[in-house]
């Protein structure tokens, strides 16, 4: 009685915990199955567990704020080696209750487990084997503390992971790995990794039909300045440079890039870009102008430059910084490189039409090292002590670049579209 009684006290604050929230809410009822493995101590030796299954269903209640709250009764099989011909072997029901609490496609529990074993004894593998000095066993109740985890699949498919411990103080503990399929889920909110993957999935299927417009460099604002203050060598110099470059990125696309229809535009235009309004300012592979762009109207639209991607863009998400834009889902944010350029590497970065870089799992960027290594020749010291002197004689040129781009976007579709 005394283990039942301090249950319903668990229960009792975790549903006074729950009923804080806001009144608006609902219920998800829940099926889930898994593998219990069971470990106890008799007469000071600690068994080895055994994997039994069990399956069980709950009630959760979903409120507006990241915390629900879940009550459920579960059917248990579990057993424990005594010996290497007798099994300790355990059936009985647990009522389990308390809070937990929800972030993106993850959950995290710790529940309160009232525990009933009904059914409770010793079985031989072997007749020729029989221990008659096992200790007399007997139905019994407990109160375990549970405390685990549960990672979303799909909206109504998940995993979950747990440990339940004995109060009483007997070294008594339950692993237990399963699944868990919630009714009546569809319809949640997704989480912003679904959205992810989900736009992801959306902007490779456009950019197969629609348009992707390379972005060429055009400083003629800096090198007039240049020339009205008497440095016309720097100038001119920097004129050869930008030229040099945009005819490698129009060359590497040319011949290495056939996902798309693919047309080029001088940075100045970047604002008529934005708007739609093509006509007069792209240029096709052979760098002949397209006055006329009426047969690309109604086409998706995605840009792509060379430029710098921070290190930081790659690990860290910021759900407050992603939405819909007219095109894709994208990166609105202007803090997105967190790492600053002392940690960026150059590359070939895809966006949207609003110039919003794209995000994974979208394959968004190819990196180019030679203007890295130019740039920062520390990353090449230190990339050939700790990776290999190879790097040195890899072919750092961009139609590598670009062909490896163009190879990650047809690869990505066609897992897609499978």
């Amino acid at each position: 009685m005394r283990p039942f009684l301090s249950f319903l006290l668990i229960l009792f604050i975790s549903i006074s915990i729950s009923a804080q929230e806001k009144a608006d809410s609902s219920f998800n009822i829940q099926l889930f199955s898994g593998l219990d493995f069971y470990s106890t101590e008799i007469n000071g030796e600690q068994l080895k567990p055994i994997a039994r299954p069990s399956i069980g269903f709950s009630l959760e209640r979903k409120t507006k704020s990241s915390f629900t709250y879940a009550l459920g009764v579960q059917y248990f099989r579990r057993a424990a080696r005594y010996s290497p011909s007798v099994r300790l072997e355990e059936a009985g029901l647990e009522l389990i209750a308390g809070p937990r609490y929800r972030t993106g496609d993850f959950a995290f529990f710790v529940n309160g487990v009232y525990s009933t074993a009904t059914t409770r004894a010793f079985e031989n593998r072997t007749e020729s084997d029989y221990y008659s000095s096992r200790p007399e066993l007997s139905p019994y109740s407990a109160i375990r503390i549970q405390i685990g985890a549960e990672v979303n699949l799909m909206p109504q498919i998940s995993l979950f992971v747990n440990r339940s411990i004995v109060l009483d103080g007997n070294n008594s503990y339950v692993n237990q790995f399963g699944i868990k399929y919630t009714f009546g889920n569809s319809s949640r909110t997704p989480t912003y990794r679904r959205i992810r993957i989900n736009a992801a999935q959306r902007q490779i299927m456009e950019l197969s039909e629609g348009l992707l417009l390379v972005r060429l460099k055009n400083p003629e604002a800096s090198i007039e300045v240049m020339r009205k203050a008497g440095r016309s060598d720097k100038a001119d110099k920097l004129e050869r440079k930008i030229d040099e470059q945009n005819q490698l990125v129009r060359s590497a696309f040319a011949s290495e890039y056939n996902f798309s229809k693919v047309y080029f535009f001088f940075s100045q235009h970047s604002d008529s870009v934005r708007k739609g309004k093509l006509d007069g300012i792209l240029y096709d592979e052979n760098f002949n102008l397209i006055r006329n762009t009426d047969s690309l109207e109604g086409l998706n639209i995605f840009t792509a430059e060379f430029g710098e991607v921070g290190q930081d863009t790659l690990r860290y998400y910021d759900s407050e910084s992603y939405g819909h834009g007219e095109t894709a889902f994208s990166n609105k944010s202007s803090t997105r490189y967190y790492g600053g350029t002392k940690a960026s590497f150059n590359a070939i970065v895809i966006s949207d039409q609003e110039f919003n870089q794209l995000s994974r799992p979208f394959p968004y960027y190819s990196r180019w090292l030679k203007p890295t290594f130019k740039q920062h020749p520390e990353v090449l010291v230190v990339g050939c002590v700790l990776v290999s002197p190879l790097i040195l004689f890899l072919n750092h040129k961009l139609e590598i670049s670009v062909r490896r781009l163009n190879d990650r976007l047809t690869k990505y579709y066609n897992r897609q579209s499978k």
